[in-house]
């Protein structure tokens, strides 16, 4: 188990973070740098990202990084497992596809692509989904369906080299 210690650090941690997210959307809730922000904040972990992001969405003039700061939130929102959070994360995407689509996330390009693949992903790769088909060909050259193994476990390792 964790110990007091470890506890109690990353309690203070998590206190000087929000501190941090607070000085930051007081004096720069404006700027049209917060985009890079956004994308940080997805990742990131921090127990403030949710919130901070919300307020970006909210108050931020710039379009580019309104654009990003709802892209990220419902990515957080998308795989926090809550049916409620991806039920908000799915609107969310669809308010990126139509009024964002060519805002350019860091490294995945034009939002509409990126959303686009996050609203596949809700629909049916979630849990709880069917598998989709698969149809290829195995290590041994011999032909295969995924369907052909419904009702066992199945790993598919997909991997390539040039």
């Amino acid at each position: 188990g964790l110990t007091e210690e470890f506890k109690k650090a990353m309690d203070d941690f998590g206190k000087e973070s929000d501190a941090a997210m607070s000085t930051l959307l007081d004096r720069y809730i404006e700027s049209d740098k917060l985009g890079d922000l956004c994308q940080a904040l997805r990742y990131s972990g921090n127990r403030a990202a949710e919130k901070t992001l919300r307020e970006i969405k909210a108050r931020n003039p710039h379009r580019e990084v309104k654009g990003l700061a709802t892209y990220c939130l419902a990515e957080l929102l998308k795989d926090s497992g809550r049916k409620k959070s991806q039920d908000e994360a799915e609107r969310l995407l669809n308010q990126v596809m139509e009024e964002y689509a060519d805002v350019k996330h860091w490294w995945r390009g034009p939002l509409a692509h990126v959303a686009k693949a996050d609203l596949f992903e809700l629909h049916h790769l979630a849990l709880g989904k069917g598998a989709p088909e698969i149809d290829g060909e195995a290590v041994d050259g011999k032909r295969f369906k995924l369907s052909d193994y419904r009702g066992r476990v199945v790993v598919i390792d997909f991997w390539g080299d040039t």
